[in-house]
C-alpha cells in the first residue's frame, strides 16, 4: 500500500535535510507527501524538488507566499493530483489512487504564527467543508495548539487562545486521528 504524510520540514535547503528526506520518503513507501515550512529559496524551485523526487510531480504555493510555504509531491504512478484551490495557508486538493479507485479531498495547511492572520485560514476551511460531501483529510502545521496540553515550555495557554482553532475543527465536522510516536515532536 502506497501511502501518504505531511511534514514540518524546518527548512529544506541543506544537504543534510534533503538526505533525511529522501531516506524518510523511500523507508517508508511514500507516493504522496506534503512538505511545510520548507523554506526553499526562489532560485531553488526546480533544483531541489528535481534533485529530492525524480520521476514525481511537485506543486507549491509561491504564487501565494514569496517564501513557497507550502508543497506537495506525488509518484504520478501512485496518485492523480488535481489542484483545486491554494493560498498563502493552504492548498486543497483532489486525489485519485488508481490502484484502488479511491479518491479522497485533502488540504495541506501551514498556518500563519502572526496572531489575527489565523482567522482567514479558518474561514477558508469552513468554506471548504460547506462544499464537502466526500472523503476529506487535512495535514500540516495550523500554527495552532487544539488543547492547552498541546504545547510545552513558554506562556501557557489560554482558554481563548485554543477556541478559534477548536470551533473551525467542530464547524468542519473533522475529528482529530490518532498518532503514533512521540506526542512532541519538535526538535532544534
Amino acid at each position: 500500500m502506497v501511502r501518504l504524510c505531511g511534514w514540518n520540514v524546518s527548512g529544506l535547503n541543506w544537504p543534510n535535510k534533503q538526505e533525511d528526506l529522501k531516506i524518510f520518503l523511500q523507508l517508508n513507501n511514500l507516493g504522496l507527501v506534503g512538505l511545510f515550512e520548507t523554506k526553499i529559496k526562489m532560485k531553488n524551485v526546480a533544483k531541489i524538488p528535481s534533485r529530492l523526487f525524480q520521476g514525481w510531480r511537485w506543486e507549491h504555493n509561491f504564487s501565494h507566499s514569496p517564501k513557497g510555504r507550502i508543497w506537495i509531491t506525488w509518484k504520478p504512478n501512485s496518485f492523480t493530483v488535481q489542484v483545486l484551490s491554494m493560498s498563502a495557508q493552504h492548498i486543497q486538493c483532489y486525489i485519485f489512487q488508481p490502484s484502488d479507485m479511491q479518491q479522497f479531498y485533502i488540504t495541506y495547511v501551514y498556518g500563519e504564527n502572526q496572531e489575527g492572520l489565523g482567522q482567514e485560514l479558518w474561514q477558508t476551511l469552513r468554506d471548504i467543508a460547506t462544499n464537502m460531501d466526500d472523503a476529506w483529510c487535512m495535514l500540516g502545521d495550523f500554527n495552532a495548539v487544539l488543547y492547552k496540553g498541546d504545547k510545552m515550555g513558554g506562556n501557557e495557554i489560554q482558554d481563548h487562545e485554543v477556541q478559534p482553532f477548536s470551533e473551525c475543527i467542530h464547524d468542519c465536522g473533522l475529528q482529530e486521528l490518532r498518532y503514533k510516536g512521540p506526542y512532541y515532536t519538535l526538535t532544534n
